[in-house]
């Protein structure tokens, strides 16, 4: 502006070059500043980008397995995530003020269709227990440890899939849980697109308070992905449950 304003005083035209060392400087400095924002810019997308590539490489990784997978997997697979939404259900009852075996035998009851009842004494048990897997979102624990949880909570997944095929003789179980799971993903993953979108942008509001956006975008994104994570999996082990419900014309 100020060098506008010399230019204006002294009827300087359009059509000279201009020369002057002061000139020259000012508008070197002004294209250091365009580029080093752009660079800034650059390298912010990429690191924005490399946090929601690293999550999309996971989701693709679970799509190949569900499409690809032998039925030995899949059946594998269906009790890893059965017996993390158990624990989970679990863990959902602990953290409420009013939780107790009433509550649990419910929530239970309202997921595991068709699955044994619990008496009083060992949903009190259940309660009390230590937190079963570890992790609730671990897919890699021992098949000894997974069957163990399962028998605790009454879960028989292998009575689960023979009554779907006698149910549903026209389908193999594992894969009408293959393709219940994939049509979940894909919708959690679209709607999970979306909130990173969200987030991404309004993130850069975090700065003022001190705090770095990529920092903070990369905690808040690791945050909803491993929320999708488990409701993926509750979504799925819901819907693959409640086959064992016969259908209306039975």
């Amino acid at each position: 502006d100020r060098i506008k304003k010399l230019m204006s005083t002294l009827r300087v035209g359009d059509d000279l070059p201009l020369e002057a060392k002061t000139v020259t400087e000012a508008l070197a400095a002004c294209q250091r500043k365009v580029e080093e924002r752009n660079s800034d810019i650059r390298s912010a997308t990429l690191e924005y980008d490399a946090v929601v590539d690293a999550q999309r490489r996971q989701v693709y990784g679970w799509r190949d397995r569900l499409l690809d997978a032998a039925d030995d997997d899949l059946d594998c697979l269906l009790k890893q995530w059965t017996a993390a939404v158990a624990a989970a259900v679990v863990a959902s009852v602990r953290n409420d003020d009013d939780g107790d075996a009433a509550m649990l035998r419910s929530r239970l009851g309202q997921v595991f269709v068709g699955q044994r009842a619990l008496t009083d004494a060992a949903l009190d048990d259940l309660l009390k227990a230590p937190a079963f897997l570890g992790d609730a979102d671990d897919d890699d624990e021992s098949p000894e440890a997974v069957d163990q949880t399962l028998c605790l909570f009454g879960i028989s997944v292998d009575d689960a899939l023979e009554r779907i095929a006698q149910l549903r003789p026209a389908d193999q179980p594992t894969r009408l849980f293959s393709a219940l799971a994939l049509r979940r993903l894909d919708s959690l993953w679209a709607a999970h697109l979306s909130n990173l979108a969200e987030l991404r942008d309004a993130i850069q509001f975090r700065a003022y308070g001190g705090v770095q956006p990529i920092e903070a975008f990369q905690l808040d994104a690791f945050k909803l992905y491993t929320k999708l994570r488990s409701k993926l999996k509750a979504d799925t082990v819901y819907s693959f449950f409640r086959l064992l419900i016969p259908p209306a014309d039975e």
